[in-house]
C-alpha cells in the first residue's frame, strides 16, 4: 500500500486494535509485534486468494510465532502479502534519490537537528525544503502517531516513508558494515536473534 496500514485496517481484518493511541482509526497502527503483523498479513492473503507467506503457530502463552513458509526459501518466492525486506523498504523510501530524505535532500551540518526545535518548520534541507513538509519528527508529533498520507509523498507516491511509527521488515539482523557490492535480492540472515524495523 501506499500508506501504514491504519488502525481501522488492522482491527477489520484482526478483530482487535492494540494500539497506545486506539481513538485514531486512520492512525498507523502501532503496539504489534512482528509475528502478530505476520498473521495480519496471512489473513489478507487468505482474503485475497493467495497462498500464506508465514507458517504460524501459538505459544504457551497464546501468541503467535511465525516464520517464513517451509514453502519458501527466500521471502521473494512468496506471492501473498508478506513484510518488505530491508533492502526493498530502503528502496521504495528512497524512491531512486541517494540523499538522505526522498525528496532529495540533506539536513544541513547547522541545521540543529540534534537539539529537536520548538519549531519544526524552521528546519530547511539543502535543496531549500521544508523538512516538516516530508517527515515526522521531534516535536512535529509529540503526542503520538497521526493520519496516514498527511505529509507530502515521496516521487512513487508512498507516504509517511520519514516518521510516524516504526515499521517492521522482513529481515533478521541486517549486517550495516556488510559489503558495498551490487546485490540481487539480498536479504538479512534468517538465523539472527533480532527482527529489523525501519
Amino acid at each position: 500500500g501506499v500508506y501504514e496500514v491504519t488502525q481501522a485496517e488492522f482491527e477489520a481484518v484482526m478483530g482487535y486494535n492494540n494500539s497506545e493511541n486506539a481513538a485514531c482509526p486512520d492512525c498507523p497502527v502501532e503496539s504489534v509485534t512482528w509475528d502478530q503483523a505476520a498473521v495480519y498479513l496471512n489473513e489478507l492473503s487468505r482474503g485475497h486468494g493467495f497462498e500464506f507467506c508465514f507458517d504460524c503457530v501459538d505459544d504457551d502463552f497464546g501468541s503467535p510465532e511465525c516464520a517464513l513458509s517451509n514453502e519458501h526459501s527466500t521471502p521473494y518466492d512468496c506471492e501473498g502479502y508478506r513484510f518488505p525486506t530491508e533492502a526493498e523498504w530502503e528502496y521504495a523510501a528512497r524512491a531512486g534519490t541517494d540523499s538522505a530524505y526522498a525528496n532529495g535532500g540533506n539536513l544541513l551540518t547547522d541545521s540543529g537537528y540534534a537539539s529537536c526545535p520548538s519549531e519544526p518548520d524552521v528546519l530547511v534541507l539543502d535543496n531549500n525544503e521544508i523538512l516538516a513538509a516530508y517527515a515526522h519528527f521531534c516535536h512535529a508529533n509529540a503526542d503520538g502517531p497521526v493520519d496516514v498520507g498527511t505529509l507530502v509523498a515521496n516521487s512513487w507516491g508512498l507516504h509517511d516513508v520519514h516518521g510516524n511509527v516504526w515499521e517492521w521488515t522482513h529481515d533478521k539482523w541486517w549486517d550495516t558494515a556488510g559489503s558495498n557490492e551490487p546485490a540481487t535480492d539480498p536479504y538479512g540472515d534468517p538465523d539472527a536473534p533480532y527482527r529489523t524495523f525501519r
